[in-house]
């Protein structure tokens, strides 16, 4: 099985300064920002889903 087998593409948005300090540190490790964000993602899912937060109340204000 080739490394073209089991990786695949995603695009993502962030900011584009978020963008540039992350290639950055890639640079500065000597590692890639694929290697980075995997790392960073990883323990996310394995937690697996999160349950989601309970709505708060709609409080409006009521002037007459």
């Amino acid at each position: 099985m080739s490394n073209k087998d089991i990786m695949g593409t995603i695009g993502l948005y962030l900011p584009k300064t978020t963008i540039v300090k992350l290639k950055q540190l890639a640079l500065a490790e000597g590692t890639s920002v694929s290697a980075i964000v995997e790392e960073l993602i990883a323990p996310r899912l394995l937690n697996g889903p999160r349950e989601p937060e309970p709505k708060k109340p709609n409080r409006r204000l009521n002037i007459d």
